[in-house]
C-alpha cells in the first residue's frame, strides 16, 4: 500500500510540473510500477 502511495504522490508531482504522457510512461517504465501508474491514471482523470 505504501508502494502504491509513493506513486500516488510521485502522479501529483509529475502532473504538477506538466508532465507530457510520454514522460510519465518512462518515468513509470523507469520504476517498474507502470500498472500502478496506469491505475492511477485511470482513477485520476
Amino acid at each position: 500500500m505504501l508502494a502504491h502511495f509513493k506513486d500516488y504522490l510521485l502522479w501529483i508531482q509529475a502532473k504538477k510540473f506538466g508532465f507530457t504522457l510520454q514522460q510519465l510512461a518512462a518515468l513509470a517504465l523507469a520504476s517498474k510500477t507502470w500498472v500502478n501508474f496506469c491505475v492511477i491514471y485511470l482513477l485520476d482523470r
